[in-house]
């Protein structure tokens, strides 16, 4: 289902921001499909090894968190994200492992969880709504053991600036501008690339589509 034909670009700029009900249900599971590359590329280079406790912010409705949890021995997980439907959808969809996967409400500004708790954090295109960076950097840094790994994941602003729904809400960057920002809040940049991803069509144009991938560690 093509929602950009049946809902205008405001109301879909909010329910990515944050999904709520039917609508919100149904922007998941497109996630899950023009999102794929992404997620499954973020996931190869969070390098998961036995034991890891690893948080995820934003997980939408939880569609790859098998795939994290399967990649080694007794790996924790947890997905936070501050919509209550997408908390319910993710739970639901993971109860098979829902002793290896938890879900919890909460804004990533405020990240309910103790000092130096998780191994590895990562976010698939989140940063575009993040309205205070440093802080979320703040608690992300926070909750990392030392040496921690840090993987944010997004469309950069070169693709980002040619959607309509950028004009509500979001905040696009470049990878360097994502880097320094990073750099500027204790964590260094050790990985980044470009990869290119499925085309995007806006208004009846293809346009070429690609995802960066910014790996950095606590310091």
């Amino acid at each position: 289902m093509d929602l950009r034909k049946e809902y205008d670009t405001k109301t879909l700029a909010g329910q990515l921001r944050q999904p709520e009900g039917q609508l919100g249900i149904k922007v998941g599971e497109n996630m899950n499909k023009g999102n794929r590359l992404m997620n499954l590329e973020t996931i190869k280079q969070l390098d998961i090894t036995d034991n890891d406790n690893i948080l995820e912010i934003g997980m939408g409705n939880g569609f790859f968190v098998k795939d994290i949890v399967a990649a080694a021995k007794d790996v924790r997980y947890t997905g936070c994200d501050f919509s209550d439907t997408m908390i319910k959808e993710a739970a639901e969809f993971n109860h098979s492992i829902a002793t290896s996967a938890k879900f919890v409400l909460c804004n990533a500004s405020h990240l309910p969880f103790n000092d130096a708790s998780f191994d590895k954090v990562f976010t698939v295109n989140t940063i575009y709504f993040w309205e205070d960076a440093k802080q979320i950097l703040s608690e992300i840094k926070r909750v990392l053991r030392p040496n921690g790994i840090f993987i944010v994941t997004l469309r950069p602003k070169h693709v980002m600036d040619k959607l309509p729904v950028v004009e509500h809400g979001f905040t696009t960057y470049t990878a360097d501008e994502v880097i320094d920002l990073l750099s500027a809040n204790g964590l260094t940049t050790i990985f980044h690339s470009e990869s290119d991803d499925i085309e995007i069509k806006v208004e009846g144009t293809a346009i070429r589509n690609a995802f960066v991938v910014i790996k950095s560690q606590k310091r």
